[in-house]
């Protein structure tokens, strides 16, 4: 696509602007002619109903731009914070490492089958027991 903007949204954009500016027209020409007469109204309901619509147009034409402007602001938002960003990850990972040592040991340690666990009560009990020091029935 590149950077050529598609037709669509400029046409909602324009369509948008235009529901606006038939929406005010109808409420304005509305307005002074209820006080004339009762016509002001059939005015206003289509002035409210141009109003309605002009919104969602307006919303579709505009929202690649406010897309790029969002993704702008976060990019300034990432750069402004990168070096707090940067010390919060060390800080966690300096506070994660004692922990990934002692699973990482567990895992090793449950690995060389040095303890085992009783299938009938779950106490740790020695790999080579025949019954289990808890409960005494047989692994």
């Amino acid at each position: 696509m590149g950077n050529k903007e598609p037709k669509h949204l400029k046409v909602c954009r324009i369509l948008g602007f235009t529901f606006i500016v038939l929406a005010v027209a109808l409420s304005v020409m509305g307005a002074i002619a209820i006080s004339a007469s009762k016509v002001g109204l059939a005015m206003l309901i289509p002035g409210m109903f141009f109003l309605f619509f002009s919104a969602p147009c307006l919303f579709v034409g505009f929202s690649a731009k406010i897309q790029k402007a969002q993704i702008a602001t976060q990019k300034y938002i990432q750069g402004e914070t990168k070096e707090d960003l940067t010390e919060i990850a060390d800080t966690s990972a300096d506070i994660v490492s004692p922990a990934v040592k002692k699973i990482s040991k567990a895992v090793k340690d449950g690995v060389k089958n040095e303890t085992m666990f009783c299938k009938h009560c779950g106490v740790e009990i020695d790999a080579d027991s025949t019954f289990c020091k808890s409960c005494g029935k047989k692994q």
